[in-house]
């Protein structure tokens, strides 16, 4: 997936030079036009930039957007025109239509020689005209781009440290941690920046760090004593954030660290995906996302604590482009059990319950042989067995592992496990372990039901032979078979044809599913 990042990258670039200065033709045009200057530095023709200043020209002119000639000249990285346009009297503070000045695409462009320039004209860091985007000043825009020289000017200047923007609420450090910038991360620490600040979403700079994988940013933060548990308000920890995210190398380190392997937190898309330092044109911008606003609040999760993460999140999969984790997950488990990971530690935390999705029958209480049954993984099953896991650890609905192993909680885009896999799992469950094929859980349903959602035949048929009942009645009204056949309950219950034709000729019977059957129904429903 490189690859893709990099054109989106590119694309954001693109935009942003769009954005902030225009596109070729954007001025006036050449024959007298006010903006030819401008034009010409554009262009990069420093022939015509001579004669047009030996003309006397305008020199602050702008093209249509707002861009002068010192515009273009600090964006393309020229030092040596930028040096001619200076002399000649070109205005430092001037700002295009965007509000952007050239002091904050020296800044962007990381440029130590022409950041030096402007400072020496007089620019002023904290200047707030030279902040953009949503309040980036160009300490912040610096940071982004990695240069640590041009970092050095400007806290040299008088740079506000701890300036923010306005958006996330992410300071210099922040920057520096999410893009991985080890040698700008120690220069900030160096000079006093709060390892402790928190962003408008309650992450600091450890746990940016930690979603970028940067090991140096990381051990740079620990060294300097950053907290390795701080929470960000859904409760993720840096441990939780690097396990969900696959950087084994920082679970080692976090653990090494002190790192507490029990402390439950959320998933929240920022702790997925979302703590990531990307400059953003002012037209996403204005979208009106915010992190304080969406990301920043408790709520429920599906990983809870790293054990059960590890267990589930190398199984688990929406999309790749949301999340798709490759990782040693078995040596991953080991690490954190032997770091005093519970291994009979349970979920606490209420799980999404997505309107009109198999998630109904939510995960809360579950344990992390639960999620290993759940995703039909049975290395993993046996290897926390070895542990010490209990498996008559039910979640707080009752559900089993052996149900979660024939599909209670399935969903065909998530999970990949094939038939086969998950018949080993529900057979270890029932051979090895002794689960209870005619358990009923606190809604009524059956491992007999959770085959039938899979729509695995070889389940259900090794159920039935085990003694599973074929016609338990769910409090929802429904049966095996009623599930099978197809239940209108949003659009993700598809009907499995094949398992209703082998449930009827195993004798299941016809049982009207009452009101309010073909609906969404809710837990409260259910109760």
């Amino acid at each position: 997936m490189m690859w893709v990042h990099r054109v989106f990258r590119l694309f954001l670039q693109a935009v942003l030079l769009i954005a902030c200065l225009g596109v070729s033709g954007t001025g006036l045009g050449a024959g007298g036009s006010p903006a030819q200057l401008a034009d010409a530095t554009q262009r990069g023709d420093k022939e015509a930039v001579l004669s047009l200043l030996g003309q006397q020209v305008d020199i602050n002119a702008a093209q249509g957007n707002g861009a002068t000639a010192l515009h273009w000249a600090v964006y393309l990285d020229d030092a040596e025109t930028t040096a001619l346009l200076l002399r000649a009297g070109a205005d430092v503070n001037a700002t295009n239509n965007y509000g952007v000045s050239p002091f904050a695409l020296a800044a962007s462009n990381g440029s130590a020689a022409i950041v030096a320039q402007l400072l020496a004209a007089g620019v002023d860091p904290n200047d707030p005209t030279h902040a953009v985007n949503a309040g980036e000043t160009p300490l912040l825009l610096v940071a982004r781009s990695g240069q640590v020289e041009a970092m050095q000017m400007l806290l040299d200047a008088g740079a506000d440290i701890e300036a923010r923007e306005t958006w996330n609420g992410q300071s210099a450090l922040m920057w520096a941690a999410a893009e991985g910038h080890v040698p700008v991360v120690d220069m900030l620490i160096q000079r006093g920046a709060d390892i402790a600040a928190h962003s408008n979403s309650g992450a600091t700079p450890l746990l940016f760090a930690t979603r970028r994988g940067s090991l140096g940013a990381v051990q740079a933060l620990l060294a300097a004593g950053a907290d390795v548990d701080e929470q960000r308000p859904d409760g993720a920890t840096s441990l939780l954030v690097a396990v969900i995210n696959g950087h084994e190398d920082l679970v080692d380190v976090l653990l090494d660290a002190g790192a507490d392997p029990n402390v439950e937190g959320g998933s929240t898309r920022l702790t997925v995906q979302g703590m990531r330092a990307r400059p953003m044109p002012l037209e996403i911008r204005k979208l009106g996302y915010s992190e304080g606003d969406s990301e920043g609040v408790r709520r429920g999760n599906i990983f809870g604590r790293p054990l059960q993460a590890a267990v589930h999140v190398a199984n688990w999969h929406i999309s790749d482009q949301f999340i798709s984790v490759n990782m040693d997950r078995l040596r991953v488990i080991k690490a954190l059990l032997e770091h005093g990971a519970d291994v009979n530690g349970r979920n606490t935390m209420e799980e999404p319950r997505w309107s009109g999705a198999r998630y109904r029958r939510h995960m809360t209480g579950a344990t992390a042989f639960m999620f290993a049954a759940k995703v039909a993984d049975v290395e993993v099953m046996r290897l926390l067995l070895d542990y010490g896991a209990d498996p008559t650890i039910y979640t707080e609905d009752n559900i089993t592992p052996l149900m979660a192993a024939a599909g209670i909680s399935w969903a065909s885009n998530q999970e990949r496990a094939s038939e086969e896999q998950v018949l080993d799992a529900v057979k270890l469950m029932v051979e090895e372990q002794g689960a209870d094929v005619t358990f009923v859980s606190d809604v009524g349903e059956t491992a007999m039901h959770a085959a039938a959602y899979r729509g695995a035949n070889s389940v259900v048929q090794y159920l039935f032979d085990q003694g599973a009942e074929l016609d338990v009645v769910a409090l929802d009204g429904r049966t095996p078979l009623r599930v099978a056949d197809g239940v209108e309950y949003g659009n993700s219950f598809a009907a499995h044809p094949h398992t209703a034709e082998l449930l009827r000729k195993l004798g299941a019977k016809e049982i009207e599913c009452p009101a309010p059957c073909a609906a969404v129904i809710s837990v409260e429903d259910l109760r």
